[in-house]
């Protein structure tokens, strides 16, 4: 018998403050040339990369291209 636990989803853009988030998306915009639809979400699968990465015990994990800018 396999058991599972149930976890809650969240958005990398819960992790920090509201103000942090449109920063750090402002700067990923003009730095990496992204409109900035593009460059928050970039922002929040960073962040949601280095929560996880926090948390994660076993193999390495890497962000992909687009996101490691973030």
């Amino acid at each position: 018998m396999t058991t599972t636990t149930a976890r809650e989803l969240r958005e990398g853009r819960s992790l920090v403050d509201p103000d942090l988030f449109h920063r750090l998306v402002q700067r990923v915009a003009e730095e990496h040339d992204h409109d900035l639809n593009m460059a928050a979400r970039v922002v929040d699968q960073a962040l949601a990369f280095l929560a996880t990465s926090a948390t994660h015990q076993g193999r390495p994990l890497s962000p992909s291209e687009i996101v490691d800018p973030g």
